[in-house]
């Protein structure tokens, strides 16, 4: 009996010594490769030769390769559809100088062209952002499980539990709203800008601010709740976590006084090991949602940034209206990068939160 007991022991003890050796065989349970099947075909080309179980910096070097490499051509796009409704702008400018009391009518056919040239790029901007909604939560589905069982060895899975069931609640609940309110509210946004900069009178400018408020007020409203909601519920299950780990380890101390240090010094093997690769997958998950908006947020925010820059000019160029529908469009591409942000936002702070979530042992 003796024998069993030392022997027990010493295997123990040398599983505390080598949690590596037990972070290798959960990451081999997890199937961590799964999650670079998970990613959508770009990210995955941006992510590839990483690892999901890297711990240096490697998914962030290749992430900023990848956008760098992106980057010329973005900027290209934006700028050559920049470039054709300043030459309408131009083209106005010089035309209603001589038109003299026909001038109105150069500005709403300048108001007409400038809609022609950004309305069909709007509708595919908003299928790009609404395609990135849908992948950011379809990735979800398949990192958070993974985060939780990871966490769940490492001693948090109720707090790591609440947190995925937050992080996804919302994620579903803004991939509803995005395809049933937003995308169409966006769409009757640009529709209700152009009428208003037709019409000299501006009768449609009520509406076109109340919309642009709706938009903005529900996304940072939801950001707002999904934070606070996402703290609170974390902190009540973090707490039951730590009570249940110690509770377990005085447990194992008590019942089994020759090896019970033993016991508990390779239960802190095993939780640190767990821990180990709970961070590296997160590293990962949120090196893979970067991927996943590389290219939706350089489009957008570079097609946002020079349309405003190109309003500016327009307004002076070519009168207010032509450069409150070129501002306008520009409000589109933002609402756009607002939506997508917020469901990468979501998914970072489910991320992060699981991760930095840890149990004092």
């Amino acid at each position: 009996m003796r024998a069993l007991t030392l022997l027990a022991a010493a295997l123990l003890a040398l599983l505390a010594l080598c949690p590596s050796a037990f972070a290798e065989g959960l990451a081999d349970e997890l199937d961590t490769e799964s999650l670079v099947s998970a990613l959508p075909a770009e990210a995955a080309e941006a992510l590839d030769g990483v690892s999901p179980l890297d711990t240096g910096d490697g998914a962030l070097d290749a992430v900023a390769d990848y956008a760098l490499g992106a980057l010329g051509s973005v900027i290209a796009d934006a700028a050559g559809n920049v470039l054709r409704v300043m030459a309408v702008a131009i083209l106005c400018s010089a035309v209603s100088g001589a038109a003299g009391s026909g001038a109105g009518w150069v500005t709403l056919g300048g108001v007409a062209a400038v809609a022609v040239l950004c309305l069909g790029d709007v509708n595919s901007f908003a299928a790009m952002g609404r395609e990135t909604v849908e992948s950011i939560s379809a990735f979800s589905k398949t990192l958070l499980p993974m985060l939780c069982t990871a966490a769940a060895v490492s001693g948090t899975g109720g707090s790591a539990a609440a947190k995925y069931a937050a992080t996804e609640m919302f994620l579903q609940l803004l991939t509803a709203l995005a395809e049933q309110v937003v995308f169409p509210l966006i769409c009757a946004y640009a529709a209700a800008v152009t009428a208003s900069c037709a019409f000299s009178d501006g009768r449609m400018e009520g509406v076109v601010r109340l919309m642009k408020r709706c938009c903005r007020t529900l996304l940072v409203g939801l950001v707002s709740i999904f934070t606070a909601y996402l703290s609170l519920s974390g902190l009540v299950a973090s707490s039951t976590d730590a009570v249940a780990v110690k509770a377990a380890k005085a447990a194992i101390s008590t019942l089994l006084p020759v090896v019970g240090s033993a016991a508990s010094g390779a239960a802190g093997a095993v939780l640190a090991g767990a821990g180990v690769i709970k961070s590296a997958v997160g590293a990962f998950g949120l090196a893979a949602v970067l991927a996943i908006c590389t290219v939706p947020f350089l489009r957008l925010g570079a097609c946002y940034l020079l349309f405003k820059a190109a309003a500016a000019l327009s307004s002076a160029m070519a009168g207010a209206r032509i450069g409150r529908l070129i501002d306008g469009i520009a409000d589109v591409y933002g609402m756009i990068l607002g939506l997508v942000g917020a469901a990468a936002l979501f998914l970072f702070f489910g991320v992060y939160s699981i991760v930095r979530t840890v149990v004092s042992v």
